[in-house]
């Protein structure tokens, strides 16, 4: 094998395999979580917790709505987490991104409600 040859599947099996082995995990385990959350909710749809008129139709509406807000957190979740991943194994440094989204997020927490905004 020639040194050009071993330099580029050396590459190749470095950051690039890396990169694509934390989407392949994302990709995993989102369809995971979604077939689990799916599951569940069609579990709590069908179940009658509560008899009575009218009560069914509405239980099936609220799961179906906390499984759709269920799985767009879990995407997000898994996506960010798959993207910080991905940045990491570039060299970018994480440390100051976090800490400021946390005062970021501390500042926003301590903003007074009541406060008209234009």
């Amino acid at each position: 094998m020639s040194e050009q040859t071993r330099n580029i599947l050396e590459w190749l099996s470095g950051a690039p395999l890396r990169v694509f082995s934390v989407l392949m995990a994302a990709w995993i385990a989102q369809s995971i979580g979604r077939r689990a959350i799916d599951r569940a909710v069609n579990k709590l749809a069908t179940a009658d917790l509560k008899p009575g008129p009218g009560f069914a139709k509405r239980q099936s509406e609220r799961a179906r709505t906390t499984g759709s807000v269920l799985t767009s957190i879990l995407k997000a979740a898994v996506w960010i987490i798959a993207i910080a991943m991905i940045l990491g194994e570039f060299g970018f440094n994480l440390g100051p991104v976090i800490a400021s989204a946390g005062v970021i997020g501390v500042a926003i927490g301590l903003d007074d409600p009541g406060r008209i905004r234009i």
